[in-house]
């Protein structure tokens, strides 16, 4: 009786012992114990786009990673993606024939070091001659859209954003009608 208890003891923890192995090193190749390497995503400058939509794609092994990842827009009417050029199919383009000349459209992305998207967060526009927009809060998927006259505008926080470094004086100029503002640590 001994000696069965024993051997189920013995087979217990050598089961408990691979186990273990296996949790440790499920994720990477590192030694148990030891901190798997941090990693930056980086993305490319160039537009991706399909029917849906236009994005950064990113340029690391993460390749299903996407940057100011956003809808199509056609303010100007031309049939094109204001943004990032792709032709548009007509009912497709956000535009009607019908309507006079709009104000622009502007795009500000929030996103931490990684490129994830922060959702709450709180930005205004300011333009050349120092005057504000209101005070807009990026959606779910981290972004929102300033309908403003056309003109340079800059970007910028609102308020603070708890954990990060950037401040409500940082401003962040527009390229052409979006601009992505990257929080830090």
């Amino acid at each position: 009786m001994t000696f069965r208890r024993l051997l189920c003891v013995l087979l217990t923890m050598a089961m408990l012992s691979s186990l273990s192995l296996a949790f440790a090193s499920c994720g990477n190749n590192k030694t148990p114990g030891e901190q798997p390497e941090e990693h930056t995503h980086t993305y490319s400058d160039a537009w991706s786009a399909d029917e849906n939509g236009h994005w950064h794609a990113a340029t690391c092994e993460h390749t299903e990673n996407k940057r100011s990842e956003g809808a199509h827009f056609d303010g100007d009417n031309s049939g094109n993606c204001d943004v990032c050029g792709y032709k548009m199919k007509r009912e497709d383009s956000g535009s009607n024939d019908q309507r006079p000349p709009t104000p622009e459209e502007y795009l500000v992305f929030v996103e931490d070091e990684q490129g994830n998207r922060i959702a709450g967060v709180d930005v205004i526009l300011y333009s050349a001659d120092g005057s504000a927009s209101e005070v807009l809060t990026t959606n779910e998927q981290g972004w929102v859209a300033f309908l403003l006259p056309m003109g340079e505008w800059q970007a910028a926080l609102a308020n603070p954003v708890d954990g990060y470094t950037n401040t409500t004086a940082d401003r962040y100029n527009m390229m052409g009608i979006e601009v992505t503002i990257i929080l830090t640590k």
